[in-house]
C-alpha cells in the first residue's frame, strides 16, 4: 500500500528532472583575429571557435559575414567538425572556405542540413572535401547570389536510403551553383542512389 502512495510523488520528481538537449551553437565570422584560421578565437563571435563532431546531429551553425579575412582556413583537423548549417550573410564579401575536411549533419535532428547563400557576392567552398550525412536530405539555398564548390570531393552519403541534394532559392534572378570537383555517392555500390535536383 505504501508503494502505491509513493508512486505519484516519484513520478512528479522525475518530471522535474532537467532534460538534456543539444544547444544551438552559432559562430559568426568577424575576421578580427591575427590569422585566417578557424581556430583563431579572434575571428569568431557568438559561440566562438566551432567545435564538436556529433555523428547524430549538427548543432554548429557557421555564419560568414562582413568583409574581413575572406580567405578562411579550416585548420581544425580533418573530419573533426560537424556542421548543421552554413550561412553566407546578406552583404557579405566574397568568402572562400578553405582548409581541412568537415561533415554536415542534420541540424539538431531536424532532418535537414543546409547551405544558405544570402549574399549577392559569389561564395566559394574549397575545403579539401566535405560530406552530407546519409541520415538526412541536403539543400543548397541560392537566395541572393552564386555558389562555387571547388572542393576536390563532395560526398552525398546514401548508405541507409535514397538521398537528395536539393538546389533551391528565393531570388527571382537565375542563380548558379557550380561543382568544379567530384560529386561522389558515399557508401558501396549496393547502396541506394543519390540525386541532385533543382526546385
Amino acid at each position: 500500500m505504501s508503494f502505491i502512495r509513493r508512486l505519484p510523488i516519484v513520478l512528479v520528481l522525475c518530471a522535474l528532472l532537467p532534460v538534456t538537449a543539444r544547444a544551438q551553437e552559432v559562430s559568426t565570422w568577424t575576421g578580427g583575429g591575427t590569422t585566417s584560421n578557424w581556430s583563431d578565437s579572434g575571428n569568431w563571435s557568438g559561440a566562438g571557435v566551432p567545435a564538436g563532431n556529433d555523428p547524430d546531429g549538427g548543432n554548429n551553425v557557421l555564419v560568414f559575414s562582413g568583409t574581413s579575412r575572406p580567405l578562411t582556413n579550416n585548420n581544425l583537423g580533418d573530419w573533426n567538425l560537424s556542421v548543421g548549417e552554413i550561412y553566407f550573410a546578406g552583404g557579405a564579401t566574397s568568402f572562400t572556405l578553405g582548409g581541412n575536411t568537415f561533415g554536415f549533419r542534420a541540424y539538431l535532428g531536424s532532418g535537414t542540413q543546409q547551405i544558405f547563400q544570402n549574399s549577392t557576392n559569389m561564395q566559394t567552398i574549397s575545403v579539401s572535401a566535405f560530406s552530407f550525412r546519409n541520415t538526412a536530405n541536403s539543400q543548397i539555398n541560392l537566395n541572393a547570389g552564386d555558389l562555387v564548390i571547388t572542393s576536390p570531393d563532395m560526398y552525398i552519403d546514401s548508405a541507409s536510403s535514397v538521398r537528395s541534394l536539393i538546389v533551391a532559392g528565393t531570388d527571382s534572378t537565375r542563380r548558379t551553383v557550380t561543382f568544379a570537383g567530384n560529386v561522389n555517392k558515399g557508401g558501396g555500390d549496393s547502396d541506394p542512389d543519390m540525386y541532385i535536383q533543382a526546385n
